[in-house]
């Protein structure tokens, strides 16, 4: 397993596709070891561009997979590779489905499971529907799932936790970064209401604009 994880954490860390390039490289068949042992030959040969072998030949020399490892644990984050059975079975079908997912909390969250998304510059009305939906759905035992975000995603997660309910955030950051500023509160609030926090992105990664559509497909 903990070949598995480093050549997930190697990619996703070091290639602009890293599921186009995980594809490549299981069609060959081999166990993971290979991929590390193989280097820029190999990962050129999988259809790397100069710029991602360079970028994991730097990373892997430094023992980039094994510090990513190390600080997951620090931070109670739990790696959840592609193909196992934890990794939800609605995003595994997606061709760009994350390779390899950050968890803190309880997981997997069994049940029903509704997203419930919208603008971070909300009025007080929507705001107020989007508590109203997520607590309708918590009280009801469906798992809500939002961005964490201001405005709508934080009303979501709010309602659902007031009627008792679990929910996940799915964060546009590394799982340890408190984003938007403010709502380390609500997150500490999920994980002990039995929710999760959820992200595909390395720990200490910071927010970028471009994650948003990324995010989405969650």
């Amino acid at each position: 397993m903990t070949d598995l994880l480093d050549v997930l954490l190697l990619i996703s860390a070091s290639s602009s596709q890293p599921r186009k390039l995980w594809n490549a490289f299981e069609r060959l068949g081999e166990p993971p070891e290979v991929f590390l042992r193989g280097g820029s030959s190999l990962w050129a040969r999988l259809g790397c561009s100069p710029a991602s072998v360079a970028a994991m030949e730097s990373h892997l020399a430094e023992e980039g997979p094994k510090r990513e490892r190390d600080r997951a644990e620090r931070a109670g984050a739990r790696l959840v590779p592609l193909g196992s059975d934890d990794y939800p079975p609605s995003l595994r079908g997606i061709p760009d489905s994350p390779v390899l997912l950050y968890v803190r909390g309880a997981w997997p969250l069994s049940g029903p499971v509704t997203a419930v998304v919208g603008t971070r510059r909300c009025s007080s009305y929507g705001r107020r529907v989007a508590s109203e939906i997520g607590s309708a759905l918590g009280a009801r035992d469906e798992v809500v799932v939002s961005g964490g975000a201001d405005g709508i995603d934080g009303a979501a997660h709010e309602g659902c936790l007031s009627a008792g309910g679990r929910t996940a955030a799915v964060f546009g950051t590394g799982v340890d970064v408190v984003y938007p500023g403010g709502h380390d509160g609500l997150f500490e609030r999920i994980l002990g209401a039995g929710g999760a926090l959820v992200s595909e992105y390395p720990m200490l990664k910071l927010f970028e604009i471009s994650f948003v559509i990324l995010m989405s497909r969650h």
